[in-house]
């Protein structure tokens, strides 16, 4: 259902992103927006996100800049909530504490907290 509004574009950057990373961390960036569109703050997250690994693993920082920088892609495409209920309902790979974080950051959206 979900996976039909995705199209082949923010297919290949789910894929790129890692589903754990963006199932763990989505909302956080979410709600980092506007560090994230900063260059100086903007590393200062990823290197925050890199040494407190959740949901997946880079052996060196560049790893966890290229997965910022494709749920950036994700992110400005408009398409949040649909890669949301997709990694929610269409990932079995998923563990049960990545599906509630995605189930918080789809009620955080819904509530308008996140910038989505």
């Amino acid at each position: 259902m979900y996976k039909e509004r995705i199209d082949s574009k923010i297919d290949r950057a789910i894929r790129s992103a890692g589903k754990s990373f963006l199932a763990y961390n989505l909302g956080e960036l979410l709600n980092r927006i506007d560090e994230l569109n900063d260059k100086n703050r903007k590393k200062k997250v990823i290197e925050s996100l890199y040494l407190n690994q959740q949901g997946f693993y880079d052996k060196d920082i560049s790893g966890t800049n290229i997965r910022v920088n494709t749920a950036l892609k994700i992110i400005s495409s408009n398409k949040v909530e649909d890669v949301l209920y997709l990694l929610l309902y269409e990932s079995e790979k998923l563990d049960d504490e990545a599906k509630s974080k995605v189930e918080q950051t789809i009620k955080e959206i819904k509530s308008g907290y996140s910038n989505a």
